[in-house]
C-alpha cells in the first residue's frame, strides 16, 4: 500500500511538471533585487524544457535515480552515459540541478497545499472557537491520568512526564488568559472618551502697594503722594492783560 501511494505520488509529480507552463508576458525592466530571482526562473524554465523533452520510461529512470542518489554528480553521470547505461542526453550539471530543486520542492508545495485544503475544510464543517473546550477536556484526562498513576505507580516516570504535560498545559493557559486581559485594557483605553481636567480657580486681584514693589517698579508707577514744593500762585488783577506765549 505504502509502494503504491509513493508511486502515485510520483506520477503526480512528474505530471506537474510536464504540464506545459502558461505563456508570461514579456517583464519589464527589473531593478537589481530582483535579477537572482529572474536568473532562478530562468534555469527553471531550462529545467523543465530538459525534462520535457524526455519519454516516459526517461522520466521514470531520471525521478527513481533523483530519490535514490543523493550525489548529484552520478545522476549527471548516468543522464549522459549512452543506454542502456544511462538517457544519453547531454545536459549541464547546473540544469540538472535546478531540476533537482524544483522536484524536492515540488513535493512540499503538495504537501502544504494538501494541508490549506484540509484546514478549509475544517474551516468550513466545524466550529474552530471551541479550542478553549478542547484544551479543558485534555487538562482533566491527564489529571485524570495522573491521579490513576499516583495510586497505583506513584513512582513511574509516565507519572513524571503527566505532570509535565499539565504543568506546561497550565503554563500556556495562563499566558492565553494574561494575553485577553492585555487586549481587554488596551481596547478600553482606546474606546473610553477622554476628558481634559481644567482647573478654573478664580485669583482675586491684589492692590499694588509701593511698599511691596522694588524700587524700579516703584519708578514705572505714577506718584500718588503731593509736592513737596507748592506751585507759586499769582493773583491777577480783572484790568491785566495777559500776554500771549
Amino acid at each position: 500500500m505504502k509502494t503504491d501511494t509513493q508511486q502515485n505520488k510520483i506520477t503526480d509529480n512528474v505530471n506537474a511538471l510536464a504540464a506545459p507552463a502558461p505563456s508570461a508576458p514579456a517583464l519589464p525592466p527589473q531593478p537589481p533585487a530582483n535579477q537572482k530571482i529572474i536568473e532562478s526562473m530562468r534555469k527553471l524554465q531550462r529545467a523543465d524544457a530538459f525534462f520535457n523533452k524526455l519519454t516516459p520510461d526517461q522520466k521514470n529512470n531520471l525521478v527513481h535515480w533523483l530519490n535514490e542518489l543523493e550525489d548529484i554528480s552520478t545522476v549527471h553521470t548516468r543522464v549522459t552515459a549512452p543506454p542502456p547505461q544511462g538517457l544519453g542526453i547531454q545536459v549541464s550539471l547546473m540544469t540538472l540541478r535546478r531540476f533537482r530543486a524544483r522536484w524536492r520542492a515540488l513535493n512540499s508545495i503538495l504537501t502544504t497545499g494538501d494541508i490549506l485544503d484540509e484546514i478549509t475544510d475544517m474551516e468550513l464543517d466545524s466550529d474552530l472557537n471551541q479550542t478553549g473546550r478542547i484544551q479543558k477536556a485534555i487538562n482533566h484526562l491527564l489529571h485524570e491520568k495522573a491521579f490513576d498513576l499516583a495510586r497505583s505507580h506513584p513512582g513511574s516516570d509516565t507519572l513524571k512526564t503527566v505532570l509535565t504535560s499539565i504543568e506546561k498545559l497550565s503554563a500556556l493557559d495562563y499566558k492565553k488568559q494574561k494575553l485577553l486581559l492585555e487586549r481587554e485594557k488596551l481596547t478600553r483605553h482606546f474606546d473610553s472618551p477622554k476628558h481634559h481636567r481644567v482647573d478654573l480657580n478664580i485669583v482675586p486681584p491684589v492692590p499694588l502697594n509701593r511698599s511691596n514693589l522694588k524700587e524700579p517698579e516703584k519708578n514705572l508707577l505714577p506718584s500718588t503722594e503731593p509736592n513737596e514744593t507748592p506751585i507759586p500762585f499769582h493773583q491777577i488783577a480783572d484790568n491785566t492783560e495777559i500776554p500771549n506765549p
